[in-house]
């Protein structure tokens, strides 16, 4: 699940087919030689995945929930987030653990993890929980200039 918390407005708007499934909120990378979107096996996650709400079929004449589109199988068209430094985003696709805020993230199999300052390569800091409306687990992250680990 991904929630835009401050962001920057009318950014171009990039919307892709998936060669894998793809959850909402996740980071991703595309694939230039064929124009496909997957999730972010490793790197710094400057790319987050939309998926749009449908209204088809019983969601015609009722209201889907967050959690109806949560994910986007394969060969789907959903939307390429670029983000920029300092904007905000809450999402679900997080590893807690031991984070507090102002620790780094950096991305491993999909989801944002904790970053090693030094280390690691990271665009992203944590800012802590997101108290989301719907009930979701949810978390801040905030967009920083990219770090590079090994010249810090």
């Amino acid at each position: 699940m991904i929630r835009e918390l401050e962001t920057v407005q009318n950014k171009p708007v990039q919307l892709l087919v998936t060669s894998a499934k793809v959850t909402k909120g996740a980071p991703v990378a595309i694939d230039y030689t064929d124009e496909t979107v997957a999730p972010e096996t490793a790197g710094m996650g400057t790319l987050l995945a939309d998926i749009a709400t449908k209204y088809d079929g019983i969601y015609s004449i009722v209201e889907p929930t967050d959690a109806t589109y949560e994910e986007a199988e394969v060969g789907e068209r959903i939307r390429v987030i670029q983000t920029l430094p300092g904007e905000m985003y809450a999402t679900s696709e997080l590893t807690v653990g031991s984070l507090t805020a102002g620790d780094p993230l950096k991305v491993t199999s999909g989801k944002f993890v904790e970053a090693t300052p030094g280390t690691d390569d990271y665009a992203w800091i944590y800012l802590g929980e997101y108290s989301d409306p719907t009930g979701i687990a949810m978390h801040r992250i905030g967009r920083v200039n990219i770090v590079h680990g090994a010249t810090e």
